[in-house]
């Protein structure tokens, strides 16, 4: 159950870091908030970095660093780039076929069962992610219609970052498996492999940031704590339930998260409506078959 209740939380704590960074980070683009929140949340854990085995621990440190790489910097990033181009409706969408792709992924390459009611549950749990998409602004809706070419190098990116988080969640099932390093140092690790990819692909973006020192000091205060919540403790929890749980079951209780994000829409100045709550009872019936 700690498997569990770490994947919930974890989904909690995503759904309301990521309401805080779209309400206070408007100064900035998405790219850069990536950059700031994953810069922020290494320094955070950087204290760790001193109990971490580096020498005795190579290859399961250097598996870790290239999960952040691929789970958090690319995959993020290329979420991030979909938002863009598909809004947030057609993003989740996509996102949706996370835990399917994780279950699948799951059985075939590490040979983790999933009953056929639990596969019951993912497919509820992703049926309500989808639904949760709906529930969302959508970027078309503001900016007229997209181009067919933008449109489907949209779903294109959504689909492999979809991909590259399953990659990422993979690989550090594989290290958490063999117990030598605790969830909080992995956590570190994969934070460290996602930093130093990004600062060799976007390290003009920083220069940028600390040009725009009146916007990033009026909203560093909101960063910080976005990013202790939804970054460190998120990325800490989720570590917990690579070590707990099989892929595909801690996948699909971690992308709970759209569907979490539903309770802070009043917080955005949006109303709660019947369509979100009828969202919300179908991914807990997904759950409850998903841990049955």
């Amino acid at each position: 159950m700690i498997g569990v209740f770490a994947a919930l939380v974890a989904s909690f704590l995503w759904a309301g870091s990521s309401s805080i960074w779209s309400a206070k980070g408007k100064s900035f683009i998405p790219f850069d908030l990536n950059l700031i929140k994953t810069l922020v949340a290494t320094l955070f854990f950087c204290p760790l970095v001193l109990s971490i085995p580096w020498i005795n621990q190579f290859w399961p440190i250097a598996i870790l660093m290239l999960s952040g790489v691929v789970g958090i910097a690319l995959g993020d990033t290329l979420y991030l780039a979909a938002l863009q181009r598909l809004g947030s409706r057609r993003t989740l969408t996509i996102e949706a076929l996370s835990p399917l792709i994780a279950g699948l992924s799951g059985t075939l390459l590490m040979g983790e069962a999933i009953l056929p009611k639990a596969w019951i549950g993912v497919f509820f749990v992703s049926c309500s992610v989808f639904l949760a998409g709906y529930q969302y602004p959508s970027v078309q809706d503001l900016k007229g219609t997209q181009s067919f070419l933008s449109i489907n190098s949209g779903f294109l990116l959504a689909f492999a970052s979809v991909l590259s988080g399953v990659f990422g969640a993979g690989l550090s099932r594989l290290v958490l498996m063999n117990g030598q390093l605790m969830p909080i140092q992995t956590a570190e690790i994969r934070l460290i492999g996602a930093l130093i990819a990004l600062l060799l692909f976007f390290r003009r973006r920083i220069v940028f940031v600390l040009d725009n020192r009146e916007s990033f000091r009026s909203e560093f205060p909101y960063f910080i704590f976005a990013t202790f919540l939804g970054t460190n403790l998120g990325i800490f929890l989720q570590q917990i339930v690579f070590q707990q749980l099989p892929i595909g079951l801690g996948t699909t209780l971690l992308s709970t998260s759209p569907v979490m994000a539903l309770l802070f829409l009043r917080y955005e100045g949006e109303k709660i409506s019947t369509f979100a709550i009828f969202t919300s009872l179908i991914s807990l019936v997904g759950i409850g078959l998903a841990l049955g």
